[in-house]
This record gives structure tokens, C-alpha cells and sequence, in this order.
């Protein structure tokens, strides 16, 4: 006899799939979804002709700063 998968499994794999595909494209650059949201917010950021200060992007992707400033040495070391 085969169970039938639950609604909250089904909705666990396909976020977890999603997650999956979603750091794809980005896995050279930013594996971690921190990464992401920092590289993405600043791109925006950029394109908008803003220069912002890592005050403003902790504060754009609810990071704590100590850590945006962490993140963003890390990442430009790592080119």
C-alpha cells in the first residue's frame, strides 16, 4: 500500500526545489541567499544611479550592518 505525500511535504519539496534553481545562476557569485539579496539590492541600487553606504544597504536588505560590511570585504576580495 503507497501513502499518499501530505500537502506540507509537497510544498516543502518544491520550495526546496525552487531554492535550488534560484541559486543556480548565482552560485559563482553568491551561493548564500545573504549574498544574494546584498549583490541584488546594490545592482539595483546602481542601475538607479545611487551610491549607497553600507548603512543603507543593511537597511535595504534587513542585514545587520556589522555583517553587510563583513559580507561586502569578503566578496570583493573574492572578486
Amino acid at each position: 500500500m503507497e501513502m499518499e505525500p501530505t500537502r506540507g511535504y509537497l510544498v516543502w519539496r518544491l520550495s526546496t526545489k525552487w531554492r535550488v534553481r534560484r541559486r543556480a545562476p548565482w552560485r559563482r557569485w553568491a551561493s548564500r541567499s545573504a549574498q544574494y539579496a546584498l549583490l541584488a539590492s546594490l545592482f539595483g541600487m546602481h542601475r538607479a544611479g545611487m551610491r549607497p553606504s553600507q548603512r543603507e544597504l543593511a537597511d535595504t536588505t534587513a542585514l545587520e550592518p556589522l555583517y553587510v560590511s563583513k559580507m561586502a570585504r569578503a566578496l570583493e576580495s573574492d572578486g
